[in-house]
């Protein structure tokens, strides 16, 4: 049976949208802030991690996010979100235990980090029209979400 003519016009468009897709990267966008900054945990800077930071759910935007390695994260201002209200929400990782009972394995999120600010995150920025930013956290273990 042969396709329906619909089915093969759709198919070509999925095509060139797929080639169009691939040739956008972040030298087609405008830029974004440049932001830079340190993470501790209880005073102590994260070893590893990420942070991300992205626009509410009900405002467009263009997220970022980062690694973080002994408490530093930065991302260019080609890659940076856009000014506006963001969330922030930030991820300790470990390593996880390997075959010895070491800790040697992939790099997992530690659970230390309390969830208000990774997945249920309260944490927000405002991010300025300009060309950089430096945002320094400090996450502390005592703050929970109710009924935890």
């Amino acid at each position: 049976m042969l396709p329906s003519r619909t089915g093969f016009t759709l198919g070509l468009g999925l095509i060139g949208l797929s080639f169009l897709c691939a040739s956008c990267s972040y030298d087609d966008l405008p830029p974004g802030v440049a932001l830079s900054g340190f993470v501790t945990f209880e005073g102590k800077p994260i070893q590893d991690g990420l942070i991300t930071f992205y626009p509410p759910f009900d405002q467009e935007g263009r997220g970022a996010s980062s690694t973080i390695h002994n408490g530093y994260y930065s991302v260019p201002r080609r890659e940076g979100p856009y000014p506006g209200p963001c969330e922030v929400q930030i991820v300790e990782l470990e390593h996880s235990l390997g075959k010895s009972g070491k800790r040697t394995g992939p790099l997992v999120d530690s659970r230390r980090i309390p969830r208000i600010y990774n997945f249920y995150t309260t944490l927000r920025v405002d991010i300025p029209r300009r060309n950089e930013m430096v945002y320094l956290f400090d996450v502390p273990a005592e703050h929970r979400l109710p009924n935890e």
